[in-house]
């Protein structure tokens, strides 16, 4: 009896292995489309020239996801050895790799709604900007949801929802309330000067939601 379930134990194991060994040679050939589409997406977030690869390490045990393990090497420029992203990457360019990545994974996977929570931290100016208008681009097949306090990113929304905290005696409540068009243009004013409101923020909005 013990024997029987050992050595079914065992043929499993071994069953388990190979699906595993053919999961990772899957995964080696996709990556390398992946980091092709990737590469694609980084000049259009100011990442030109950037390297990004897939590296699947493979175990002597399986683990939860086969019998390797994934390291995202990266490099800013071809003059710059791959390192391990977490190790090289500022926290804008983490940002922008991981926009990158998602866009590649939704466009793949086809969902129909994806969800940012300040996926655009550690950026500003320019390259806020940029992931505004890729995120914009995105939308022509899926829906995007981004939570932002950059107004480069949250002028590109096709709506504008203001999420307002109040605590009252200990009792906190969150509200959230569409803005309509007058609205929208003094909380992205806000969102570039503060409580002081400029002339030159508002200009600037205005400018931003044409």
């Amino acid at each position: 009896m013990i024997e029987d379930e050992s050595n079914e134990i065992k043929s499993i194991e071994n069953s388990l292995v190979e699906v595993s060994n053919e999961l990772y040679n899957k995964r080696v050939q996709v990556s390398d489309l992946l980091q092709q589409e990737i590469k694609k997406i980084f000049t259009l977030l100011s990442l030109d020239g950037s390297l990004i690869k897939f590296e699947f390490i493979k175990e002597e045990k399986l683990n939860n996801f086969g019998i390797d393990n994934l390291v995202v090497l990266y490099s800013p420029s071809s003059k710059i050895d791959l390192k391990p992203l977490a190790k090289i990457a500022s926290g804008g360019e983490k940002s922008r790799i991981l926009l990158a990545i998602k866009s590649v994974f939704a466009k793949k996977n086809n969902l129909p709604t994806i969800i940012f929570d300040e996926i655009d931290s550690g950026t500003s100016g320019e390259i806020a900007e940029s992931i505004g208008f890729l995120m914009k681009e995105m939308t022509k097949k899926i829906q995007i949801i981004s939570i932002t306090h950059l107004a480069q990113v949250a002028s590109k929304g096709d709506f504008h929802f203001k999420v307002i905290k109040t605590n009252n005696n200990g009792n906190s409540s969150t509200n959230i309330i569409k803005l309509l068009k007058r609205d929208r243009i003094l909380e992205i004013a806000s969102m570039i000067s503060g409580k002081k409101i400029t002339n030159s923020a508002l200009n600037q909005a205005e400018e931003l939601l044409k």
